[in-house]
């Protein structure tokens, strides 16, 4: 993703109320601090590299989730998200525990993704219940952010793994209308400057992982021409950036707003083939190697077939 290192600093002394001769003390003069944080002076990693540790961010520019020099553990993560996807409990475990070996533990916010990880992964095999998995999680959010602090309105910045925190509390413990306006108002925020802006594509990564949980609720509160404008946005961004992950799971948000709309005798101006459109989600999960998807919607198409 795209930002201005400036503007993150900003942004997260901001969130963390701290005046610039707090954040900068014993690092580096105020005065620097204040035209870094206005994109006025060239930046110094060093200075850098100790205001993102005091502001629990990852201390170097990472490709990765994870910090760490280890190929294996990186090689790991991903396995492991793809056990998680597809139910694969005890591999998940074997895997957790592997990387918790090969990276530092220490570093705020490799502990904040393995600690949400592991709670995934114990709620998905029924282990904990959702109220403790939600704590687990803000937990996990806490190791680099409060909870109340990330909740709050107005600009700010949020890491991937601090907004996919806030994705798992919202689709585990948002069940009253009120508290998923709330997230959805929250996630709506943080992407709006970049759609306006047209650079969703920047964001892709993350983009299409929490409008898909925006997409899927507001389709639940009945507001489904905003869920199929945020549907048809992914589907769109996706493909233009090559990446099939947020398509299978917008056809289907789409086709089950069709449903619903027809359900409830709503004239649609989509025109879809539910057969077609199911074949495309089983086609673009089995792509993505997301095979307790792919089953999940060849139990809808056979469905289909019969009724």
């Amino acid at each position: 993703e795209v930002y201005c290192i400036g503007d993150l600093i900003r942004l997260r002394r901001t969130m963390a109320g701290l005046t610039r001769a707090q954040l900068c003390d014993g690092i580096c003069s105020e005065r620097t601090l204040m035209r870094l944080e206005q994109n006025q002076k060239r930046t110094y990693w060093h200075y850098v590299h100790q205001l993102f540790q005091r502001l629990n961010l990852a201390p170097e520019y990472c490709r990765h989730a994870l910090v760490t020099d280890s190929q294996e553990a990186i090689e790991c993560l991903e396995e492991m998200r793809n056990r998680i996807h597809n139910r694969e409990y005890d591999k998940t475990d074997i895997l957790i525990q592997q990387i918790e070996k090969l990276v530092d533990m220490d570093i705020p916010s490799n502990r904040q993704i393995m600690m949400r990880h592991r709670a995934l992964n114990e709620l998905q095999k029924g282990a904990i219940t959702k109220k403790e998995f939600c704590l687990k999680v803000i937990e996990a959010l806490e190791c680099t952010l409060p909870y109340k602090t990330a909740m709050c309105a107005g600009e700010k910045y949020l890491t991937n793994e601090e907004l996919l925190c806030l994705q798992n509390i919202a689709m585990k413990s948002a069940e009253t209308e009120e508290s998923k306006r709330k997230y959805i108002q929250l996630f709506c925020e943080t992407y709006r400057p970049y759609q306006s802006d047209g650079i969703v594509n920047c964001y892709i990564n993350m983009y299409e992982t929490i409008m898909d949980y925006v997409m899927s609720e507001l389709g639940n509160l009945g507001k489904y021409k905003h869920s199929n404008e945020i549907g048809q946005t992914l589907i769109t961004e996706c493909l233009y950036m090559r990446r099939f992950y947020g398509i299978y799971r917008s056809i289907y948000n789409m086709l089950w707003n069709e449903d619903q709309q027809l359900k409830e005798g709503i004239l649609s101006k989509r025109k879809c083939n539910p057969v077609e459109d199911l074949q495309y989600c089983i086609i673009f999960s089995e792509f993505c190697n997301r095979s307790y998807q792919a089953d999940f919607y060849r139990r809808k198409l056979v469905s289909r077939k019969i009724d």
